[in-house]
């Protein structure tokens, strides 16, 4: 049993293969449900594997897309801490201390 069958993985052969393995021979087999989707047959799993297959390939899509663009705009990438946020330190504080403002305001 799973909660939901997108997260159990995104790949059409494995969920196939986990498929193939529940049915066991006679006394061992097992039913594969997804929690948000228990009614669903063999086929319903399969194109729904198949679509969360096809989503993960397009959100690798658009992420590449987007870093590619954020490269040809000049961003830095990969860059962690303190040195790469030091660019816009004091405009980040001033958002920080007009939010903590706001939140004093509403009391």
């Amino acid at each position: 049993m799973i909660a939901k069958l997108d997260r159990l993985a995104r790949n059409v052969h494995f969920i196939t293969g986990l498929m193939e393995a529940a049915k066991g021979n006679g006394r061992n087999a097992v039913k594969f449900v997804a929690c948000d989707m228990p009614e669903a047959n063999d086929l319903t799993i399969h194109i729904m594997a198949a679509f969360a297959e096809h989503e993960a390939k397009r959100i690798s899509e658009r992420t590449k897309d987007a870093l590619n663009a954020a490269k040809a705009r000049g961003t830095l990438l990969g860059r962690a801490g303190a040195s790469n946020l030091k660019p816009n330190i004091e405009l980040r504080k001033a958002a920080a201390d007009g939010f903590a403002v706001r939140l004093r305001g509403a009391d």
